[in-house]
């Protein structure tokens, strides 16, 4: 069986569809059994989108992708990101 290949789009729309059940009450338990990951990949994908208030603030975090690039320059791409 093959692996689920998802974009950096719907990782995000499954990101802020979790954050929506948290809110209201669910655990992160339930939450990744209804979106069908393991908890495992909802706390990586969360750490590597920017984390809880990230998905909600005013200036977006830098894509996704930024996450899979070599530490020191993802490092430069955040400091980059914060400064402004």
């Amino acid at each position: 069986m093959s692996r689920k290949r998802y974009t950096p789009e719907q990782i995000i729309a499954k990101l802020r569809e979790a954050e929506v059940a948290l809110a209201q009450g669910e655990t992160v338990g339930q939450v990744c059994r209804t979106l069908g990951i393991a908890e495992q990949t909802f706390y990586r994908r969360r750490r590597r989108s920017g984390g809880k208030s990230a998905l909600g603030s005013a200036h977006p975090a830098p894509t996704f992708c930024s996450a899979f690039l070599t530490p020191r320059f993802a490092g430069r791409l955040w400091a980059f990101w914060l400064a402004a």
